[in-house]
């Protein structure tokens, strides 16, 4: 004997459909009727077609993926960038233009060997400012057993390390002539040399000074002062020969007339 579905049994059915095809069970008044094993089977169907709709949502998802998203071109300029970023181009900096050749920019001349001598040329200067220094404290001292003497500013006798190398014209400015010019310089005392008194030792030194040379002498050393010389290493070569051999003459006359 078949049993008549009720009302609630079609309404369990009904609920929450995952299928794709839609079951109108009830219209109106008319009835369904089903067996036990008929809602059984319909429970069945429901799980299937809830596993069928989520089996064919992810091949879907994966055929999307998989085959439409290689095919799809994305193009930016002319090169093709890759799905898995958007990475922006580095800003090119612009090319330089070469500027024409004139006279102001036209490339220098490389250095002779001879002229990039720093080293050589700062050890030569060393030691010619030493010989000089030396030369000078002997010149002026009493005796020759030791450095030591009468100040050329104050006349005051100082021996050893104050007597030093005064210079008349500073080394400062008055260039390479006149600093390892023998007139220029002559044995000082250390407190006249490097003291805070300089205004008063200036004008003592220049008073020295034209009593030993006459003001003509002073006016012709003073006058060194604008001589342009090429300071290289032949010069501080040649100066310290000049100073080792000891003959001031000859120190004068190359820094006076010969060498220019």
């Amino acid at each position: 004997m078949t049993k008549r579905a009720s009302y609630q049994d079609v309404e369990f059915l009904s609920k929450k459909p995952k299928m794709v095809m839609t079951f109108s069970l009830m219209k109106h008044t008319d009835r369904l009727l089903l067996s036990k094993n008929g809602i059984l089977l319909f429970q069945i169907g429901e799980i299937l077609a809830t596993l069928f709709n989520r089996v064919l949502s992810a091949l879907l998802l994966y055929i999307f993926n998989t085959i439409i998203m290689k095919k799809t071109e994305i193009k930016r300029g002319t090169k093709q960038l890759k799905r898995s970023g958007f990475k922006q181009k580095a800003p090119t900096t612009p090319k330089k233009v070469k500027k024409p050749t004139t006279a102001k920019n036209k490339p220098r001349k490389t250095k002779l060997k001879r002229d990039l001598m720093p080293a050589r040329v700062k050890r030569a200067k060393k030691q010619l400012e030493k010989l000089s220094h030396d030369y000078i404290r002997t010149r002026d001292s009493i005796n020759d057993y030791e450095f030591g003497g009468n100040c050329f500013d104050c006349g005051k006798y100082t021996s050893g390390a104050q007597f030093q190398c005064g210079h008349f014209e500073p080394s400062s400015t008055g260039g390479a002539t006149l600093r390892y010019h023998p007139h220029n310089m002559h044995g000082q005392s250390g407190s006249c040399n490097c003291g805070y008194r300089q205004e008063h030792v200036k004008i003592n030194y220049t008073l020295a000074m034209v009593a030993k040379y006459g003001r003509v002498r002073v006016s012709e050393l003073l006058a060194l002062r604008g001589k342009i010389i090429k300071a290289d290493i032949f010069f501080y070569e040649k100066m310290i020969d000049l100073y080792k051999t000891g003959n001031e003459e000859d120190i004068v006359k190359f820094l006076e007339h010969e060498n220019t």
